[in-house]
């Protein structure tokens, strides 16, 4: 087990993965302390200092070439948290903001309540929400959408990090969103 964190954290120090692993290795007492120490000091010196105020607030991803604005959106296909698989393409003729996320990541739930918010505010108009989850547990994916009250379109990307679609558009880190036209184009990406 601590290899397998030793080589999730040194291959990701970028990611918050870190403190998903501790979470989940302090609840089950996988790992030792001087183990966790150990992977801390990974992150510690393998992160780079924040450059702005902005990037202490939460993990600015790098945004992958394959999300130009004005391009159209590669289609893609996931399953909702009760297992139907959802197409993206489903959405064609609406404004769509997808919204990348996990329950394990403190700046992105509070996202959530914006996105409820919004969703609220334009659901009758013409727009819609779906959220992606870098979960690779469904359990924590219904325990979170129940706390957030998140009744949007709600997938999983169950691989996590290693996930299909966060694999096919190259994303490095959350949170992420993408503004969609009634087409399927690009019009937008990270909104807020």
């Amino acid at each position: 087990i601590y290899r397998k964190y030793f080589e999730a954290v040194r291959g990701n120090p970028d990611y918050p993965i870190f403190d998903f692993l501790n979470v989940k290795s302090n609840k089950k007492n996988l790992l030792s302390q001087d183990q966790i120490l150990e992977l801390s000091s990974i992150v510690v010196t393998k992160k780079e200092e924040p450059k702005s105020e902005k990037d202490t607030i939460k993990n600015e991803p790098k945004i992958s070439k394959k999300l130009v604005i004005g391009k159209a959106l590669e289609n893609f296909t996931l399953p909702n948290q009760n297992g139907k698989k959802i197409n993206i393409n489903n959405f064609r003729g609406k404004y769509v903001l997808i919204d990348f996320w996990a329950s394990w990541y403190k700046p992105t739930r509070v996202n959530n309540k914006e996105l409820v918010t919004v969703y609220d505010k334009y659901k009758n108009k013409n727009f819609d929400i779906v959220s992606v989850s870098l979960d690779t547990y469904e359990g924590n994916l219904k325990k979170a959408l129940d706390a957030d009250h998140l009744s949007l379109t709600n997938l999983i990307d169950i691989g996590g990090w290693q996930g299909t679609g966060i694999k096919q558009f190259e994303i490095k880190g959350i949170t992420l969103n993408i503004l969609l036209d009634k087409d399927g184009n690009i019009v937008a990406v990270n909104v807020w």
